[in-house]
């Protein structure tokens, strides 16, 4: 099985805007594989517990998590399902 049938490509083929699906066309015809793979593992809707360890370091980074260097991977799912639980409340308080 390639990894356009897959059914994680599948589940987050559907889960994209008509915008981000043009643009994953587009790398798709050029065999751009790892922009692909990098597509499927940074997608919001990917699970947070499926992440690597190295994955769950760059989020929390990202995100400004405090003291993400020093967490083990539980303690990074942990802190980034609490700080995106926040963000949703945040967003939709403000709606």
């Amino acid at each position: 099985m390639t990894l356009l049938q897959s059914d994680a490509f599948k589940f987050l083929w559907e889960a994209s805007s008509k915008d981000v699906r043009s643009k994953l066309m587009f790398q798709i015809d050029n065999l751009n594989i790892e922009w692909i793979r990098k597509w499927m593992r940074d997608h919001p809707s990917q699970d947070i517990g499926e992440l690597s360890y190295n994955v769950l370091r760059d989020r929390a980074h990202t995100l400004r998590i405090s003291n993400w260097s020093r967490m083990n991977k539980v303690e990074l799912i942990t802190a980034l399902r609490r700080k995106l639980d926040d963000e949703n409340t945040n967003g939709h308080s403000h709606s």
